[in-house]
């Protein structure tokens, strides 16, 4: 028995199932770019398409749910995907001796509405520090579009359904 998915009833598929079953179910990631292709994405009051923040957060929670029960692991690590990702970066103040260094920050793993990074120093002539300066995490929901987009982006390319 065939049955016939539609653009219609995808949403009660998802409601029901979940962002990444419906995905696999459907045949995977290219059959649902083919029956929705804008699903991650909304219109405003202007009619512009933009990045549905909402969708992309249910999504990854669904992919840290899916690795928790594969790899009993609750957080997904970047890198085994592709590569942390940049979040920001600073001038420190140096320290008693007047040195100069500088901090970057990077995601390195996301878990359900969490993203978890590290903090890492370079000396005044641009190598980094072998252990992390700090580390930090912060809400799905408070990243900025851009690296919440590079997050979303990277586990929808790479994450098997």
């Amino acid at each position: 028995m065939k049955i016939l998915i539609t653009e219609n009833n995808i949403d009660k598929l998802i409601e029901k199932y979940g962002i990444v079953k419906t995905i696999k179910t459907i045949g995977g990631y290219d059959n649902f770019d083919k029956l929705v292709p804008d699903y991650f994405y909304s219109r405003d009051e202007n009619n512009v398409l933009k990045f549905n923040k909402e969708r992309a957060i249910d999504f990854i929670n669904e992919c840290a749910e899916v690795n928790n029960r594969r790899e009993d692991e609750s957080s997904i690590y970047l890198y085994d995907y592709y590569s942390d990702i940049f979040y920001q970066e600073w001038d420190g103040e140096g320290d008693d001796d007047n040195e100069f260094y500088a901090y970057e920050s990077r995601i390195e793993s996301v878990s359900t509405d969490i993203a978890y990074g590290s903090i890492w120093q370079f000396d005044d002539e641009g190598h980094m520090f072998d252990d992390a300066y700090d580390n930090f995490q912060v809400p799905l929901n408070r990243l900025p579009e851009k690296i919440l987009r590079d997050v979303f982006h990277m586990l929808y390319e790479s994450f098997k359904v």
